[in-house]
């Protein structure tokens, strides 16, 4: 989502298996700027007629939380869950600081 200029990444991460063949992690991530931007900024694509970024001249861009979670069923098969959410930080001005969330299910067969 971001490019790694000016950027400062702070990230802690556990996991835990309180079941046999069940595996749960979790990461925090923080992001900011390393230097403040210049001032509001707003980007618009002219093919979509849309603001995508919007920005005030603060450092916080934000926290993503990610949650794993993994069962595995035999030798060959897992399933997976996993869940994620941003929480915009203060760099986003407040007609672009949304929650972005995201759920995945997988399966996993090995033969």
């Amino acid at each position: 989502m971001f490019n790694y200029t000016n950027l400062q990444i702070a990230e802690l991460s556990f996991s835990v298996s309180p079941l046999e063949d069940v595996t749960a992690k979790f990461d925090w991530t923080g992001l900011w700027l390393a230097e403040k931007t210049p001032g509001a900024n707003t980007v618009t694509l002219p093919d979509l007629n849309a603001v995508t970024e919007t920005y005030t001249n603060k450092k916080g861009l934000g926290n993503e939380l990610d949650g794993e979670f993994s069962y595995q069923y035999t030798e060959d098969v897992s399933f997976g869950l996993n869940i994620g959410m941003f929480v915009p930080g203060t760099a986003f001005a407040k007609s672009n600081n949304s929650i972005a969330k995201e759920a995945i299910a997988s399966v996993g067969v090995n033969f």
